[in-house]
């Protein structure tokens, strides 16, 4: 599986998703269906894996078939349609969407799923004709999280999520430790303030807990809260201070605040995805992890304000991890274990 995880390199190109409703050309014999949640419509995760499809189908690979609900209801409908048509591969992102991507899998044994950093209920698991792509974002997290602690002068920085998943905590725990990191090596003690927005969309809610530890002494704040998180950053904006961005480089939406972007390279995953199943190379009941010795996931370009020596040592501290020399922790047990 190695061999067809080609990323590339820092993702440049992200589609916006505009409107609720579906697009569904005629269906050929290679076709992708994609299904993304217009409740987190600017979120940059779900923007880029439209990007991935639209590439695919920019260069033939396949006919796109891409569906963009904005409910629960849209989103069974738009699944039971895919299982008519029978693409070569069928797709989601996002933790809305990831038990009606396995709910139609397991109906549909026939047919070949993909979801990105998918998050199954205990009980029932991951289907056999699933495949699931999750990102090593605690990897970065962790360089973010040195940087952040580096950056800070009041000693104390903060952590905004979307939600008490996983992933979300894949960020934290890796951030965290790159925070003690930078203490241990400044000898300071640096606290780490984290809050839960509760849902990747409400921009209002994430900027009131942005607000909040700004108020009070974070002067950081690394978001990781999907479409919630630009409260996150306008939070930054207003007060002067500094953010971090997630999953693509966000400096467009703050220039002088934004320290850095935690990145994943989504849009190159889900085009190598879509190219191996409609040239029947199938890959089901794999869970594929990518971090940053595979180019996957990284920080974007570092604000001018960041001193050489910092950049240096998160660039050594990059390759470290890269060699598995440096395995920063992705869940609390990991983080208690170090």
């Amino acid at each position: 599986m190695s061999k067809f995880w080609k990323i590339c390199g820092v993702l440049l190109l992200i589609t916006v998703i505009g409107a609720a409703g579906c697009v569904v050309p005629g269906t050929e014999e290679k076709s992708a269906g994609l299904v993304v949640d217009i409740r987190n419509a600017g979120d940059s995760f779900n923007a880029q894996t439209v990007a991935g499809l639209n590439r695919s189908a920019e260069e033939g690979v396949v006919v796109p078939l891409l569906y963009v609900v904005n409910s629960d209801r849209e989103a069974a409908e738009a699944f039971a349609e895919l299982e008519r048509k029978r693409p070569a591969v069928i797709l989601s992102t996002g933790h809305s969407l990831t038990e009606y991507l396995a709910e139609s899998a397991r109906k549909n044994p026939d047919l070949h799923y993909a979801t990105f950093d998918g998050v199954f209920h205990a009980g029932s698991g991951m289907p056999g004709n699933m495949m699931n792509v999750l990102f090593r974002s605690e990897e970065p997290s962790y360089l973010a999280g040195y940087l952040a602690g580096m950056m800070t002068k009041t000693n104390t920085v903060g952590f905004i999520g979307g939600m008490d998943i996983p992933a979300v905590d894949r960020f934290y725990y890796g951030y965290r430790a790159g925070v003690e990191a930078a203490a241990a090596e400044r000898g300071q003690y640096i606290s780490v303030e984290r809050a839960v927005v509760g849902n990747f969309y409400d921009r209002e809610a994430a900027k009131l807990l942005a607000d909040g530890m700004y108020d009070t002494s974070a002067d950081v704040i690394l978001q990781a809260a999907g479409d919630a998180g630009l409260g996150v950053i306008a939070a930054a904006k207003e007060s002067g201070t500094y953010v971090i961005g997630a999953d693509r480089d966000q400096r467009d939406l703050a220039p002088e605040n934004m320290l850095t972007s935690v990145t994943k390279n989504l849009e190159e995953a889900v085009y190598q995805t879509i190219t191996e199943y409609a040239a029947g190379r199938v890959h089901d009941g794999q869970e594929i992890w990518l971090g940053i010795a595979n180019n996957a996931t990284g920080l974007a370009p570092l604000h001018p304000a960041v001193p050489d020596a910092v950049a240096e040592k998160i660039a050594e501290l990059s390759k470290q991890i890269a060699k598995g020399r440096i395995d920063p922790p992705a869940t609390a047990e990991e983080y208690a274990a170090k």
